[in-house]
Parts: C-alpha cells; sequence; structure tokens
C-alpha cells in the first residue's frame, strides 16, 4: 500500500515536470508576425504595415498606413476604443489580443492537461492514505482505551491503599483483602494479591510499577503497554504510541515527505488520510498558473515586433 503512495506521487511529479519544462508549451512567444493579421488582408498591405510605409499604385491610388496621435489620460483605453471603430482595420492592439488569444489557449491547455494528471494521482494518494488511517486511528483508539484501563486500574489498586478508603464495591473488596495480605507481605506483593482475588487476573499488569512509582505517567504507560501486549506484538504497540504522540495525519505526512517530489509536497497535508482532493487541485492550478505565466509572461505591444512597429 505503501508503495502505491509513492508510485502515485512520483507519476504526478513527473507530468508536472514535464508540464512546466516542454518548450512547446509557450511556442506562441516565437511566431510569424504575419500570422497575427486578419486573414482578409492582402500580404502587400501587411509589408506596407510592419515595414510602417506607403504604398502607392501608378495611378494614384493605393493603401497607407495612417498615423494616429493619442494624447491625455488613459491613452491605452483610447488607443483600444479606437481600435473598436475599426474592426477590419490592423492595429497594434488587433495584433496584440490576437496574441493574447493564442497565448491564453496554449496557457489554458498546458494548465488543464497537468492539472488533470495531478488530480489522478491526488486521488490515488487520497485514497490509498485513508484505508492507512483509518488502520491507524483503530490502533489509537485501542491505545487509549488501553490507557483509559490502566489509569482505573492503578487508582483501583495503589490508589486505594494510599487514599486508605474505598469508593465503591468492588474497591472496598480490593481494601479488604489488601489489608489481609498486607500484614504478612510487602505493600507491592500484598496489592498484586489483592488486585488477582479482586479484579481477576491483573497482577501481571502491575508487574513494573512499585509503591514508589504508581503515581507516575510512567507507571501509566508501563500498563497500558503490558495490558496491550496481550493483543499486539512489540512492534504495533510502539507504533501506537508514537501515533498517539503525534497523531494520525501527521505521523503519515512525516512517512511520506521524505519521499515526496518537491513539486508534490506543498499540497500532500491536504491529500493524506483521504484529504480535500478538490481544495488541492485548485492549489496546484492556481500555483501552476502563476508560475508559467511568471517564466513565460503574457505579450505586449512591445514584445512583438509588428504591433511595436505601429505604435
Amino acid at each position: 500500500m505503501k508503495k502505491l503512495v509513492v508510485f502515485a506521487v512520483v507519476i504526478t511529479a513527473v507530468y508536472i515536470y514535464l508540464a512546466l519544462l516542454s518548450p512547446k508549451v509557450f511556442d506562441i512567444l516565437v511566431y510569424d508576425e504575419s500570422k497575427l493579421m486578419p486573414q482578409d488582408i492582402e500580404p502587400k498591405v501587411v509589408d506596407a504595415i510592419l515595414k510602417n510605409g506607403t504604398r502607392s499604385d501608378a495611378g494614384g491610388g493605393g493603401v497607407k498606413s495612417l498615423p494616429v496621435v493619442i494624447f491625455g489620460p488613459r491613452v491605452e483605453e483610447k488607443a483600444r476604443n479606437l481600435s473598436r471603430l475599426f474592426p477590419n482595420i490592423t492595429t497594434a492592439w488587433s495584433i496584440l489580443d490576437e496574441a493574447l488569444r493564442i497565448y491564453n489557449q496554449r496557457l489554458n491547455e498546458a494548465v488543464e492537461n497537468a492539472t488533470s494528471q495531478f488530480r489522478e494521482g491526488a486521488l490515488k494518494i487520497s485514497n490509498s492514505t485513508k484505508r492507512i488511517c483509518e488502520d491507524l486511528e483503530q490502533l489509537v483508539e485501542g491505545y487509549m482505551e488501553a490507557r483509559k484501563k490502566a489509569r482505573e486500574l492503578l487508582l483501583g489498586t495503589y490508589g486505594v491503599v494510599a487514599l486508605g478508603r474505598a469508593a465503591d464495591n468492588h474497591t472496598q473488596r480490593f481494601l479488604e483483602l489488601y489489608e489481609k495480605y498486607s500484614a504478612v507481605y510487602d505493600v507491592d506483593t500484598a496489592v498484586r494479591l489483592a488486585a488477582d482475588e479482586a479484579y481477576g487476573d491483573v497482577s501481571q499488569y502491575l508487574a513494573d510499577v512499585t509503591w514508589r512509582t504508581w503515581a507516575s505517567q510512567g507507571a501509566v504507560e508501563n500498563v497500558t503497554e503490558a495490558i496491550l501486549a496481550t493483543r499486539l506484538n512489540k512492534t504495533l504497540i510502539e507504533l501506537a504510541h508514537v501515533v498517539v504522540a503525534v497523531g494520525v495525519r501527521q505521523y503519515v505526512y512525516i512517512q511520506l515527505i521524505n519521499q515526496t517530489p518537491p513539486l508534490v509536497k506543498p499540497y500532500l497535508p491536504y491529500l493524506v488520510c483521504g484529504g480535500d482532493v478538490d481544495k488541492a487541485v485548485e492549489m496546484f492550478r492556481s500555483d501552476l498558473t502563476r508560475n508559467l505565466t511568471a517564466h513565460h509572461p503574457p505579450p505586449t505591444i512591445y514584445s512583438i515586433t509588428a504591433a511595436a512597429n505601429l505604435v
């Protein structure tokens, strides 16, 4: 199961890496400027515009590039509004609009493809770790139940002796037996003999507890592990102890983090134990878009030669 999780993480990272480094994703940044012109413009007119020159035929007619002066505040807004008034005329803004259309199309395709692959890997991580976490939750539940019984046993034996009085019929029976045995044996032996007779075969759980240590956290842990040892092996008991200390989700995260590629690590906390896949996917999509546009900024009028020549 753990291998499946690691495999899913690695596959996801590979797809993301390819999406980030593919030289074809943004080949819009190297294009034929003439392709950005409207299709119904004659090639000679395009040449004239690109050269920022004027062509007249022998009859005195012809096509001219007309310089337009725009000034005042909001120059770009005015230029765009002017371009919209003459949709069939090639301007710096019409060239930029076409470049941005292609850029955004390529960007969206790259992001959607990478996000789709990420979602597949994210679902595998979420589903596989969910099963692991469910098993660990059961282990933690068993550990906590054993710890509760350990405290009750310590209070029902050494606690009753220390207090000198009983809390109910069961502890009253224990106290009477303890007083009988304490006349012959030391405190610890008397406690164990009375406990076995009053509560059943429980002295085995008190083997590492003494009158001096019974009120410590260490004594609680010793009794807890002794109770668990009747059902679990040493490895599982140690695992339960660690998981209880750090928490199930944190434990699974720690186990996977060193095997997770750097590109996937930021999203791992949202995926373990059947986490919020949709949230992780949206975060990935947003981060990928931001990174791609940072490394490959959208075109501007001045980054496109054909458009820059018309400004």
